[in-house]
Parts: C-alpha cells; sequence; structure tokens
C-alpha cells in the first residue's frame, strides 16, 4: 500500500500539471469569462527577427487564458468573502455596511483626500469652460451646464464601515464648485443635496455596483429640468406617477462580479412610461471614438414628433446618463445623447450639426478628470 502511495502521487502531480494544456488544446472544459467586463490578451504574434517581447507578451496571453482561470478566480473568490470576511479583491471593491458595496481605487481616493485639486487644477478647469462656453455661444446655444454625478460614498457615508478614512477637507466638488462659480454662475448642477434629501424614502443607489438607479437617476432629471425652467418655461419637470414602476432584480453589478457569488441580488423599481411621446429617430452617424467598447451606445436620438416648442438637447454622457434617459426624452424636441468613450470632448462638430439649444455634459465624480484639455476634437 505504502508503494501504490509513493508511485500514485507523481502520478497525480503529473496529472495536475498537463491537465490545464490538454483542456487548453482540446477544449473539453470550457467556462464563460464575461464577468471580468475587459479585454483579454490575445496570442502574441512570434517574430524571428525580434524576439525580446514575445516571452512577457505569452506570460500575459497565458495568465489571462489559463484553462482552468474562471473556475479557480471564483474559488478563490469564495474564500475570501465567505470564510476570510474580506473583500476578494480590495483594490476593486470595499465591503460595507448592511449588504452596501463600495468602489475601491479612484473614488476611495477621493474620499480619502488624495486626489484634491491643485490650484493649477482648478485654474484648468476655469480656462476650459471659458473656451467651452464661448464656443457654445459662437454656435447659438442658449444654455450649458456642467452636471457632476456625485459616487456612492457621499450619498450613503453610513453604510460605509467604521475604519473608513475621510478627509476632514471639504468634498473637492465643493471647493471646484466655488470656484467656478465665480467666474460661471450657475455652470455646474450638484444633484447630492437633493438625494440625500430623498434617500431616507427610497433606495437611490444600486447597493452591488456604482452606479444609481432608476429613482436616483428620476431625481437627478428633476433637478436638471427644474434648472433649466428657469430659461425654459414650457419644460415639465418629470412626475414619478407618470411611470409605471415594476419591480424587477438586478442579478449583475462591478461588486457582484468582484465578490464571485451568484447568489447576490438587489431588488429594483424599473419605469415603464404610461404616455410615451417620444420616437427614435435615423441617428447623424457620429463616429465612435477609436477602441470605445460599447460603439453603439455612442449616439442615440430621439424626438417629440410635430412638437416646436419644446427646445432640442445634446447630453455629452457617460453610463449613468443612460439611465435618465426614460426621464428626459418625452421633455425635449430633440434628444442627441453621446457617449465618447469618457473623455467628454467639448464636440464642437456635433453641437455645430445638431444646432441645440441645449448641451449637458455629464460627468460622474471619479471621471471628470477627462474633461480638462479636451476641447480639441477626439
Amino acid at each position: 500500500m505504502e508503494r501504490l502511495r509513493t508511485s500514485l502521487l507523481p502520478v497525480l502531480f503529473m496529472a495536475m500539471l498537463l491537465t490545464p494544456l490538454v483542456n487548453s488544446i482540446f477544449g473539453i472544459w470550457t467556462f464563460d469569462r464575461k464577468d471580468e467586463n475587459r479585454a483579454f490578451a490575445k496570442m502574441p504574434t512570434l517574430n524571428i527577427e525580434y524576439l525580446d517581447p514575445f516571452p512577457e507578451e505569452y506570460e500575459e496571453y497565458y495568465r489571462d487564458n489559463f484553462s482552468f482561470r474562471t473556475p479557480l478566480l471564483k474559488l478563490y473568490h469564495h474564500y475570501k468573502f465567505f470564510f476570510a470576511k474580506v473583500s476578494p479583491d480590495p483594490t476593486k471593491t470595499v465591503i460595507g455596511k448592511d449588504g452596501w458595496y463600495f468602489m475601491a481605487g479612484k473614488e476611495k481616493q477621493i474620499i480619502e483626500g488624495k486626489l484634491d485639486f491643485t490650484p493649477d487644477q482648478l485654474e484648468a478647469y476655469r480656462k476650459e469652460w471659458a473656451y467651452r462656453l464661448r464656443l457654445m455661444d459662437s454656435l447659438g446655444v442658449k444654455a450649458c451646464h456642467w452636471m457632476i454625478i456625485p459616487i456612492t460614498q457621499y450619498v450613503y457615508p453610513e453604510k460605509m464601515e467604521f475604519n473608513t478614512v475621510w478627509s476632514d477637507r471639504p468634498r473637492r466638488i465643493d471647493v471646484l464648485h466655488e470656484y467656478l462659480n465665480k467666474h460661471f454662475p450657475d455652470l455646474v448642477i450638484d444633484p447630492l443635496p437633493q438625494l440625500l434629501a430623498a434617500k431616507d424614502s427610497m433606495k437611490v443607489y444600486r447597493m452591488l455596483d456604482n452606479h444609481w438607479n432608476h429613482r436616483g437617476a428620476l431625481i437627478a432629471s428633476q433637478v436638471l429640468i427644474g434648472k433649466l425652467r428657469e430659461q425654459f418655461p414650457q419644460l415639465q419637470i418629470p412626475d414619478p406617477r407618470d411611470y409605471e414602476w415594476r419591480d424587477t432584480v438586478l442579478n449583475n453589478g462591478h461588486h457582484r462580479a468582484v465578490l464571485g457569488n451568484d447568489a447576490l441580488c438587489e431588488a429594483e423599481l424599473h419605469p415603464f412610461p404610461l404616455h410615451e411621446r417620444n420616437v427614435p429617430a435615423p441617428l447623424y452617424g457620429f463616429p465612435p471614438v477609436p477602441e470605445f467598447p460599447y460603439p453603439w451606445e455612442h449616439e442615440l436620438r430621439f424626438v417629440v414628433p410635430l412638437d416646436t416648442v419644446l427646445p432640442r438637447i445634446v447630453i455629452i454622457r457617460d453610463s449613468f446618463t443612460g439611465m435618465m434617459m426614460p426621464f428626459l426624452k418625452d421633455h425635449f424636441a430633440e434628444s442627441v445623447f453621446i457617449f465618447d468613450s469618457w473623455h467628454f470632448h467639448a464636440n464642437p462638430k456635433i453641437i455645430a450639426r445638431v444646432r441645440p439649444d441645449i448641451v449637458i455634459y455629464c460627468t460622474m465624480e471619479a471621471n471628470m478628470e477627462g474633461v480638462i484639455g479636451n476641447h480639441s476634437e477626439p
């Protein structure tokens, strides 16, 4: 028996080493990798005349395409989350209280004060918006605003763990808002106060993702249109009673993917308009930014037929604004939504072609640095 065990161990060891190789060749078992939400390294080309980069490129390829990578990662995530009671990847997800999860990385640095704006950055924003507002004026735009969407940590700080590090300095958006307001009154729209006022009666952000939910998006839409009504009194503020709110269960989200727990889900109310007036319209055909992973999202266009009273709007957006669309499309004669791969360019060619009355740049707080210096065409 001892001899059998001694002989069996090297056989089992060799089988463990060879099984991934055999599976890579024959594809006996396949695993879905969609939850990682990124492009995986491709097999590098072997150039006999220049071999230096090949070992490193092949190592990256093998790390990404190791055939049992997905189940092993899932096993590791389960161990960290269920047994060690910590985030499987603290560089991506921070575990909060009561089933809430928060982004790490840049958003964590923001609340810690590590990304506060320097005087040079504040001045760079001033110069950029001086350029953009001159541009809007030259193109006949009557109203231009910058909506900055707050990160989850500022909306639900009480759901963060007690040992969370918070900066004792003012929120960087408040500093920027005050600085820009001296030069461009009413440029910045910050829906944080309205979101904080509403969160006691309803959930306004998602627990398993860093996005707001449709209720939060409705509040932001109401804030935006309320601001625009100062100049366009004919606009109607979206009313939640204009929608049928149906219960849905979300089985996705950034944090769910990081935690690797398929049982995690959350309830959300999804809006369905009761009397929708807008219709999808033919696109202008603006080319998406090269390498943008969602080119079908680059340009979306809607019109309210035969309505010549309502203003026309262009919104340079990110994914947060996608959830505002159901509440905005009915309130403008023409709505053009441009997702320019988080660059938030001034996009003068688009604006000159559409000739809107209103231009809104809608930026999540962690991505707003993209605005600086992006006045040239992409």
